[in-house]
């Protein structure tokens, strides 16, 4: 009896840890889709770091010219947070570069204009994805030259244009839920070059979304714990 009930102890073991596994890899993913355009667009007295300057015929040089798209995207990657250029990217540095000084692993990355410069006829950038927004949660987006931060189609950030490194603050104040974002930055005009933001994964405490899962795992464990207790009795 001893020995069965030790059998079973173990794959109940077994079946916890792999729910945890599951549990932890999802919160491991990348939850952020990056695209970056070199581009004229970015340059003054035009709509960088917004929505807008997205659609312009112009944006995306490389492809005719015409509108920015991921399909014609000089640059594409996943991430799981965004900091570059957080303790000063030098002025006349590469894409490629500022792309390295990233805080947080670029996976699938996909660059095919590496000897372009930061600020030289321009770049914009476009970031995507789905994260958990708490109302009442507090954000920072320190950038240069110009951002746009957009969730569920409410504009939180809405500063475009040329502008000298500034870190803006504010305070998301929509319902608490999963919800698509958007993060549009242009850099342009001599650096440096600065994009940093405290939306980051699950797995630093922002974004939580796989909490679901948390709940799934405590109850199966509390389940298994039963289970065991019953069958000992």
């Amino acid at each position: 009896m001893k020995n069965q009930n030790l059998r079973y102890s173990l794959r109940l073991t077994i079946l916890a840890a792999t729910a945890f596994a599951l549990v932890t890899g999802a919160q491991a993913e990348d939850f952020i889709t990056g695209y970056g355009w070199a581009t004229t667009a970015a340059i003054t007295n035009s709509p960088g770091g917004s929505p807008d300057s997205l659609v312009l015929g112009t944006c995306a040089q490389n492809a005719g010219p015409a509108p920015c798209t991921a399909a014609n995207a000089d640059v594409s990657f996943t991430t799981s947070g965004l900091n570059f250029g957080a303790s000063g990217f030098p002025d006349g540095g590469t894409v490629a570069q500022w792309l390295s000084s990233s805080g947080f692993a670029l996976n699938n990355l996909v660059d095919n204009i590496p000897t372009a410069l930061m600020g030289g006829p321009g770049t914009i950038w476009q970031f995507i994805g789905t994260a958990h927004f708490v109302q009442g949660t507090g954000f920072d987006v320190a950038h240069d030259d110009g951002a746009t931060f957009i969730v569920n189609g409410d504009h939180l950030l809405d500063e475009p244009g040329p502008t000298s490194p500034v870190t803006n603050h504010f305070t998301y104040t929509g319902p608490t839920g999963d919800f698509a974002f958007e993060i549009d930055y242009a850099e342009c005009c001599g650096g440096p070059a600065q994009l940093v933001t405290n939306l980051v994964g699950p797995e630093n405490g922002i974004a939580a979304t796989p909490e679901p899962a948390t709940f799934i795992l405590t109850g199966t464990g509390m389940l298994a714990f039963g289970l065991f207790r019953k069958r000992r009795s």
